[in-house]
């Protein structure tokens, strides 16, 4: 399991995606509107990822920012 946290830098649609290095979506964690200043906490299973390199990007209209998710067990 992952915890996410995240702010709203602004009333707006904000998601936060998993992709393969291959830039292939694998899964949308998020996807709704947030109010200005919302804070966001979203869990993700991790079990469903085999070991590896993953991107996970959130992006609303004002924002769009990619992170680095590794799994190993």
């Amino acid at each position: 399991m992952v915890n996410f946290t995240f702010v709203a830098s602004a009333t707006e649609r904000t998601s936060l995606c998993i992709y393969g290095l291959d830039g292939k979506l694998l899964y949308t964690v998020f996807e709704k509107p947030m109010l200005h200043d919302q804070v966001q906490q979203v869990t993700f299973d991790t079990r469903v990822l085999a070991e590896g390199i993953y991107l996970v990007k959130l992006t609303s209209e004002s924002v769009n920012t990619t992170g680095k998710l590794v799994i190993s067990r």
